[in-house]
This record gives structure tokens, sequence and C-alpha cells, in this order.
């Protein structure tokens, strides 16, 4: 492959396409999507010279969202929430760079807080039940 940009699409033995990823110079760059064998989408999500960069989102099979992650050149950075099979929330953290800030909320299957914890650059300080 020469250098400059390249879309590399797959596809899996049914026909249905696995991934999209776009690269720049060798690098993954810019859009990366990855799917199910069934078509649905499994990661949808940006790269910044190789790195995670802006929204990623991951999917549960039955097309639900699975997980929301905020990334900046590699280091997860902002709200990163995930989700349960039928689409309730299951937990909200926030990152700065990489390090866990701020109140960590966790939810039960039927949106119920369980959990709440609290970080002060990386170090739990507080656990709070329900």
């Amino acid at each position: 492959m020469k250098s400059g940009k390249a879309l590399v699409v797959g596809y899996f033995k049914n026909g249905n396409k696995s991934c999209e990823i776009n690269f720049e110079d060798y690098i993954v760059q810019g859009v990366r999507k990855i799917y199910f064998s069934n078509g649905k989408p499994y990661i949808d999500g940006k790269r910044e010279l190789g790195d995670e960069h802006g929204l990623k989102t991951v999917y549960h099979l039955n097309g639900n969202i699975e997980k929301q992650e905020n990334y900046e050149y590699g280091s997860l950075h902002g709200v990163v929430k995930t989700y349960y099979e039928n689409g309730k929330l299951k937990s909200e953290e926030h990152y700065n760079h990489g390090i866990r800030v701020g109140e960590h909320k966790f939810y039960d299957s039927n949106g119920k807080l369980t959990e709440t914890r609290n970080y002060y650059h990386g170090v739990l300080e507080k656990v709070v039940k329900g």
C-alpha cells in the first residue's frame, strides 16, 4: 500500500459488511465502524493518529447502545455511559484525561440507583449505597 488515504471495507462470509476503517499513511485515521455478522453496528467511533478520539459507541447485538465513551487522543475524557440490553442506564462515569473524577453512578436493570462513588483525581473518596 502506498502512503496516502485508504478505506478498508471487510465482509463476512454471508456477504454482510464486517468493518469500515479509514487509513492515512498506514495509521487508522477518521471513521472506524465494526459490525456484527447480522449487519447491525457493533462499534462506531473515530481515530486521530491511531488513537481513539471523540465519541465511541458500542452496541448490544439487539441494536441498543451498550456503551458511549468520549476520548481525547486515546484517553477517556468526559462522560462514559453504559446501558443494559433493555436500554436502561447501567452507569454514568466521568473522566479527565483517563483519570476518574467526580460522581460515578451505578443503576440496576430497572433504573434504580444502587451506588454512587466520588473520585478526586483518581482516588476513591466516598461510596454511597442506594
